[in-house]
Protein backbone atom coordinates (compact mmCIF):
# COMPACT_ATOMS: atom_id res chain seq x y z
CA UNK A 1 0.00 0.00 0.00
CA UNK A 2 1.39 3.38 -1.01
CA UNK A 3 0.89 6.77 0.59
CA UNK A 4 1.46 8.54 -2.71
CA UNK A 5 -1.81 10.28 -3.58
CA UNK A 6 -0.97 10.70 -7.25
CA UNK A 7 -0.52 6.95 -7.73
CA UNK A 8 -4.07 6.45 -6.43
CA UNK A 9 -5.46 8.87 -8.99
CA UNK A 10 -6.08 11.55 -6.41
CA UNK A 11 -4.85 15.05 -6.98
CA UNK A 12 -5.25 17.92 -4.57
CA UNK A 13 -7.30 20.80 -5.95
CA UNK A 14 -5.19 23.82 -6.87
CA UNK A 15 -7.88 26.49 -6.49
CA UNK A 16 -7.02 30.11 -5.85
CA UNK A 17 -9.55 32.66 -4.75
CA UNK A 18 -9.32 35.56 -7.16
CA UNK A 19 -12.44 37.47 -6.19
CA UNK A 20 -11.31 38.40 -2.66
CA UNK A 21 -8.06 40.10 -1.67
CA UNK A 22 -5.72 37.24 -0.74
CA UNK A 23 -6.60 35.56 2.54
CA UNK A 24 -6.94 38.75 4.58
CA UNK A 25 -10.53 39.63 3.71
CA UNK A 26 -12.07 43.05 3.71
CA UNK A 27 -11.51 43.72 7.42
CA UNK A 28 -7.79 42.97 7.08
CA UNK A 29 -7.61 45.27 4.07
CA UNK A 30 -9.27 48.15 5.93
CA UNK A 31 -6.99 47.60 8.93
CA UNK A 32 -3.94 47.53 6.64
CA UNK A 33 -4.89 50.86 5.05
CA UNK A 34 -5.54 52.36 8.48
CA UNK A 35 -2.12 51.26 9.74
CA UNK A 36 -0.38 52.76 6.67
CA UNK A 37 -2.02 56.09 7.52
CA UNK A 38 -0.91 55.76 11.16
CA UNK A 39 2.72 54.94 10.28
CA UNK A 40 3.16 57.68 7.70
CA UNK A 41 1.23 60.20 9.80
CA UNK A 42 3.31 59.49 12.90
CA UNK A 43 6.51 59.87 10.88
CA UNK A 44 5.37 63.23 9.51
CA UNK A 45 4.41 64.40 13.00
CA UNK A 46 7.90 63.52 14.23
CA UNK A 47 9.48 65.39 11.30
CA UNK A 48 7.58 68.60 12.06
CA UNK A 49 8.32 68.23 15.82
CA UNK A 50 4.64 68.11 16.75
CA UNK A 51 5.50 66.65 20.17
CA UNK A 52 8.02 69.42 21.01
CA UNK A 53 11.01 67.21 21.67
CA UNK A 54 14.11 69.00 22.90
CA UNK A 55 17.16 69.47 20.69
CA UNK A 56 18.98 66.72 22.63
CA UNK A 57 16.59 64.20 21.07
CA UNK A 58 16.45 65.71 17.58
CA UNK A 59 18.51 62.92 15.97
CA UNK A 60 16.18 60.29 17.45
CA UNK A 61 13.15 62.17 16.16
CA UNK A 62 14.59 62.25 12.63
CA UNK A 63 15.63 58.57 12.64
CA UNK A 64 12.33 57.28 14.05
CA UNK A 65 10.33 59.54 11.73
CA UNK A 66 12.23 58.29 8.67
CA UNK A 67 11.86 54.65 9.72
CA UNK A 68 8.11 55.05 10.27
CA UNK A 69 7.60 56.70 6.88
CA UNK A 70 9.66 54.06 5.05
CA UNK A 71 7.82 51.26 6.87
CA UNK A 72 4.47 52.90 6.09
CA UNK A 73 5.36 53.01 2.40
CA UNK A 74 6.43 49.36 2.53
CA UNK A 75 3.17 48.37 4.22
CA UNK A 76 1.25 50.40 1.65
CA UNK A 77 2.95 48.49 -1.16
CA UNK A 78 2.22 45.16 0.54
CA UNK A 79 -1.45 46.12 0.97
CA UNK A 80 -1.63 47.17 -2.69
CA UNK A 81 0.02 43.90 -3.75
CA UNK A 82 -2.51 41.92 -1.71
CA UNK A 83 -5.37 43.90 -3.23
CA UNK A 84 -4.26 43.40 -6.82
CA UNK A 85 -3.13 39.80 -6.40
CA UNK A 86 0.53 40.47 -7.20
CA UNK A 87 1.46 38.74 -3.94
CA UNK A 88 0.18 35.26 -4.90
CA UNK A 89 2.65 32.43 -4.71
Amino acid sequence: MSNNFESDGYKRPQHKLTSVPSTRGILGLVFGIFMVIVYVGMGVLLFINFFNWTNDWAWTRWVVGAVLIVYGIFRGYRTYADLTGKNDN
